[in-house]
């Protein structure tokens, strides 16, 4: 809700702080976990980059040994 102040005799309207505050922390509640889910998406491609280059290795070191 916002309310009508006066600023040097010109009218403004306002938010008024503890009406806003829950507003505010809800959307950098939302805003955190978007931003958890972001991390742990790119550790999950990390891990996924890491076992693929991991399987890589264990080949080329296979087709080592055989040659």
């Amino acid at each position: 809700m916002k309310s009508l102040r006066f600023n040097n005799n010109q009218p403004e309207w306002d938010t008024p702080l503890p009406e806003l505050a829950p507003v505010v922390k809800k959307a950098l509640r939302i805003q955190w976990r978007e931003f958890i889910h972001e991390i742990e998406d790119g550790e999950a491609l990390d891990n996924e980059r890491v076992a693929a280059n991991l399987a890589k290795i264990d080949m080329f070191e296979r087709f080592y040994r055989a040659s």
